[in-house]
């Protein structure tokens, strides 16, 4: 009886013993895997802590730059655009660099407070305003005017972009579609409360097509009249 007992108590210490090991294979073998899951979470979290830096330095440095032209008072907006004309054609004499009128364009009710607007300036003198589009153009904008961009409204490149956009302008006005230019090459249409950007004739043909509108032959023979704009050649 004595050894029978003692045989039924080895063999269950033997499957007690072989059922905690497997039990500890398998808690290892989890706590292993719970390991490497958090050393993948904790990686995925650096990742993303260091994306959201880099993200929080381009805000940061987009901000300053639209807050460096958007502060600016509207009676400061002249004697900014002053100095920033006359860094571009330092050799012209202050009493030619001449500004008619400037305004800002107002701010739609959607866009941030800090959004940059576009600033409107006729300049007096015809050499003086193709001089300063001109050095902007080749040479750049110099410190510290590196975020701004100068394009000269009725250009002729802007008047034949028009143009060759007209056949869509066109179409756009008999089905009561809003749009509006954009610069330095960009038509904006408004149309099933989204924004579309258009850049030539192609994309607008396209769009038009998408939104089950057909330009009519008429529309396609449409030419857009250019207003003629009067030049100062003058210099004094």
């Amino acid at each position: 009886m004595r050894l029978m007992l003692a045989e039924l108590a080895d063999n269950f210490q033997a499957t007690m013993k072989k059922q905690l090991q497997s039990l500890a294979t398998e808690l290892r073998k989890d706590v292993a895997d719970i390991g490497q899951c958090t050393a993948q979470i904790e990686q995925k979290l650096d990742d993303c802590t260091d994306a959201h830096n880099y993200l929080a330095e381009k805000v940061q440095e987009y901000e300053t730059n639209l807050n460096s032209t958007e502060t600016v008072l509207p009676a400061g907006l002249g004697d900014y655009l002053q100095d920033m004309f006359q860094a571009l054609a330092p050799t012209i004499h202050p009493d030619q660099m001449v500004v008619d009128r400037m305004h800002r364009l107002r701010r739609p009710q959607h866009l941030l407070p800090s959004t940059e607007r576009d600033v409107i300036a006729r300049i007096h003198f015809f050499h003086v305003k193709e001089q300063i589009v001109g050095v902007s153009r080749t040479a750049g904008m110099p410190d510290p005017y590196g975020h701004i961009k100068i394009f000269a409204d009725l250009s002729a490149e802007t008047l034949q972009y028009r143009k060759n956009l007209a056949q869509i302008t066109a179409t756009l006005r008999e089905k009561n579609i809003a749009y509006r230019w954009r610069y330095p090459a960009k038509l904006l249409i408004h149309h099933e409360e989204k924004m579309h950007v258009i850049l030539n004739t192609e994309m607008g043909l396209i769009k038009l097509k998408d939104w089950g509108i057909q330009v009519t032959e008429e529309m396609k023979q449409h030419r857009h009249k250019t207003p003629r704009v009067t030049r100062d050649w003058s210099t004094t």
